[in-house]
């Protein structure tokens, strides 16, 4: 799923939506995915 279609989706109503969310997501998945290679060596 799109993290930006997921972040409208899962705010609820009344809400604002987190605009930074998606990106501090991927950044968050991309240091795990990094992690998770390190680890692997």
């Amino acid at each position: 799923m799109d993290p930006a279609f997921a972040n409208v989706v899962l705010t609820g109503e009344g809400e604002a939506v987190d605009t930074a969310a998606p990106k501090r997501w991927r950044a968050e998945a991309n240091a795990e995915k990094a992690e998770r290679f390190r680890k692997g060596r």
